[in-house]
């Protein structure tokens, strides 16, 4: 019988013992498969929901559409449009009639779209990978830990689809414990964004607050 146990035990501990690597492994590969996905692509177009939450303030709820191709984007929402093409962005307040032109960061300091979508598999680790469905969706959820001194947040979960390997949700925290929460629907994959899509003319009426020679 003492055998007998202790088969079963060494047993169950083999299986514990490969089933972590093996998880770490295929979600270490998924994250590199995401990243090369949407190095792939030519863009995207979603409607997303924004949630921020922090001890400090009350939570803030911000809809709106998203245009994403490499380090361009376009973010409308009824409050602000932020557009960049790589190299000069955009932030129109109709309420305030102002634009501020200023020139794109290349530090990676800025948190921008893509921060948010294409740049984890260089900065972070992939901690735990599971398998959910949310709403009869099928998601794979990826905890990571941050892999270096400059990652922008201290943790982040993904709800990554399979099959699309497109990144359907996002939750992630800052040093300060602010949350946000990012959700995208109706999202198309390689919707043909045009050059002009990450450019912005700024209304005739408006203020132009120009930064790029300060």
């Amino acid at each position: 019988m003492r055998n007998l146990v202790s088969i079963i035990l060494a047993l169950i501990l083999l299986a514990v013992g490969t089933t972590g690597p093996a998880l770490a492994q295929s979600g270490a590969d998924l994250l590199e498969e995401v990243q090369a996905r949407y190095e792939s692509i030519d863009g995207i177009q979603s409607r997303f929901v924004q949630t921020v939450e922090s001890e400090f303030a009350s939570a803030r709820r911000t809809e709106g559409t998203l245009y994403l191709a490499g380090a361009r984007y376009r973010v409308e929402t009824d409050q602000q449009t932020f557009v960049t093409d790589g190299s000069t962005t955009w932030i129109y307040s109709p309420a305030q009639k102002q634009v501020i032109i200023n020139r794109a960061s290349d530090d990676g300091s800025d948190l921008t779209p893509q921060t948010f979508f294409t740049d984890y598999a260089a900065r972070y680790a992939v901690d735990t990978s599971r398998d959910t469905t949310v709403a009869g969706t099928a998601f794979t959820v990826l905890d990571l830990k941050p892999s270096v001194p400059e990652a922008s947040f201290d943790h982040v979960r993904l709800w990554v689809n399979p099959v699309s390997r497109i990144i359907e949700r996002l939750r992630v925290r800052d040093a300060n414990g602010s949350v946000i929460t990012i959700r995208l629907r109706d999202i198309s994959v390689n919707p043909g964004l045009s050059d002009t899509t990450f450019r912005f003319d700024p209304p005739e009426d408006v203020e132009i607050v120009d930064l790029r020679s300060s």
